[in-house]
């Protein structure tokens, strides 16, 4: 590290005694660097030699336009008593192990330098009970030590926490354990950083380093354009030893049930890299040790490495009440449900006051504080209608329901505009019940919708729409001879790969029935 980055000179003293801020010098000269130039070359020193996922880093990096004042003197709030080193593991296989408080990658050896890209998982209520303090709580983070027989460890990373309301805080710190003596810094427990905001999805960077029997921690959020880089004096009793590196999402203060782990979003290393003090001997999360929680009886966590990189997913066995405090009516109102894009989810239902509510869940963020109305001033029965929800391509939302005319009304959402103005009817003069006839909507390409109904003649009705011609001029029966009741059964549509659909009823022999069409031979 020190001869690829150089010398360093105290900016500032913290206000933790033992904690100092500094800044890495060129070794070439007094040109003063950028903060992109500055960060990439204090975050990477000697691992810039690692695989192409560390290039693509510093090319981020360096391409960020980073603010003025990127660089913080971070303002320190050590939380005593709370603490993040592991509790005893079992051994699963050769290379496997699960623990009460830690989910991740380590790996044995001699080590200065550890480093971790990764995004802030966004944290819910889970299904599993709270912990003493009434809320589920967890950290992500990167550190050196505190596996393999180490009794202190320096790591760096976010703490994210759910109260029993759902609401969730997400707050950076630092730590630098080992036990407790007289003389021991604040920073032996988890350290606080106040003047970082952090939120869920946000990108962060942790980097932990040994060096002249000294420790340092640079920590920043990408997306914030906020870093800082502390030394540290060690704590009474550090060893230094770096006997293990690891990447980490944990329940902090040995877990679970004492401290219990929220549902999260999952957490990937998208960077993961270590190494000895002069960069010659590298280390993969890969090649180490993957560790997985066990509480309550069962797995809640999973732990997938690649080289240079590893996600920690959460594990989660039964169903968990979605944030905020919108309720419903379970005998009469139902829900429609769709991904509008990979890592997406969107829901449906009509209201109590017959408008169309929503909410919405992404892999960045989790969930929505709560459900939410849809603009425009269409009302519905909550108590007889039912909404059909559609993507017809990826950035897409289509909702259909009928009206009180009893034709079919719809709206529609895109990322480009957002929501239209409100619900219009579809073309043509087919009517159906809205009190006993329900729709089937379904995408079976990209730009293209088909609607389908069981009509008052009992036989099945459909419609379609394409982006190259619009809505088809009216509904149609499709060929066949079966027949159903629509006051009672209703239809399932899916479309199991671009230009295929298929159907599913119940039918009268309580059997379930299907046919299909796809783009080559039409209708079965």
């Amino acid at each position: 590290m020190p001869q690829d980055i150089g010398s360093f000179s105290a900016l500032a003293e913290t206000n933790i005694s033992g904690a100092t801020a500094i800044q890495w010098l060129p070794k070439d000269g007094d040109k003063p660097l950028s903060h992109a130039e500055a960060i990439a070359s204090e975050l990477l020193g000697p691992l810039d030699g690692a695989d192409g996922r560390v290039a693509a880093l510093r090319r981020r990096l360096l391409d960020r336009d980073w603010p003025d004042d990127a660089r913080i003197v971070p303002r320190l709030a050590p939380q005593v008593g709370v603490t993040h080193e592991l509790t005893s593991r079992e051994q699963v296989t050769d290379t496997d192990f699960t623990s009460n408080n830690w989910a991740g990658s380590t790996i044995a050896g001699t080590w200065a330098i550890a480093m971790g890209t990764w995004r802030v998982p966004a944290v819910s209520i889970p299904s599993t009970p709270a912990g003493n303090d009434g809320g589920w709580d967890s950290s992500s983070w990167v550190g050196i030590d505190g596996a393999y027989g180490s009794s202190d460890v320096l790591q760096a990373g976010v703490q994210q926490s759910v109260d029993a309301n759902g609401s969730a805080t997400y707050i950076p710190w630092y730590e630098w354990f080992a036990p407790e003596v007289d003389g021991s810094p604040a920073y032996i427990f988890q350290t606080n950083i106040e003047n970082m905001p952090i939120e869920p999805g946000d990108e962060v960077f942790a980097r932990l380093a040994y060096q002249n029997g000294q420790g340092f921690v640079m920590f920043g959020n990408v997306d914030r354009g906020l870093y800082f880089n502390i030394q540290l004096a060690p704590p009474p009793g550090a060893s230094l030893n770096g006997n293990s590196l690891e990447w980490i999402v944990e329940a902090p203060n040995s877990g679970e049930p004492g401290t219990s782990l929220p549902r999260f979003t999952p957490v990937d290393f998208s960077v993961a890299v270590g190494s000895n003090a002069d960069g010659t001997v590298g280390a993969d999360p890969n090649t180490g040790d993957t560790t997985n929680i066990s509480a309550f009886g069962r797995s809640l966590t999973s732990v997938t490495t690649a080289m240079d990189s590893l996600t920690v997913n959460y594990l989660d066995a039964g169903f968990f009440p979605l944030p905020g405090s919108a309720v419903f009516d379970h005998t009469t109102q139902q829900l429609a449900a769709v991904s509008r894009a990979p890592g997406n989810l969107d829901l449906f239902v009509i209201g109590f006051d017959n408008r169309v509510w929503s909410t919405f869940w992404n892999d960045q963020n989790g969930w929505n504080g709560d459900f939410f109305p849809l603009p425009g001033s269409a009302v519905f029965d909550h108590t007889t209608q039912q909404l059909a929800a559609v993507s017809r391509a990826p950035g897409n939302l289509d909702l259909f329901v009928i009206g009180f005319d009893n034709r079919v009304w719809s709206t529609f959402w895109n990322d480009q505009n957002g929501w239209n103005g409100d619900f219009f009817p579809l073309p043509g003069s087919a009517v159906f019940d809205h009190t006993t006839q329900q729709l089937a909507a379904v995408s079976r390409a990209p730009g293209n919708l088909d609607l389908f109904v069981i009509g008052f003649d009992n036989r099945v009705w459909s419609t379609f729409w394409n982006d190259q011609n619009g809505w088809n001029g009216d509904f149609f029966p499709l060929p066949g001879s079966a027949v159903f009741d629509h006051t009672t059964q209703q239809l399932a549509a899916v479309s199991r790969a671009p230009g295929n659909l298929d159907l599913f009823v119940i039918g009268f022999d309580n059997r379930v029935w299907s046919t299909f069409w796809n783009d080559h031979g039409g209708w079965n």
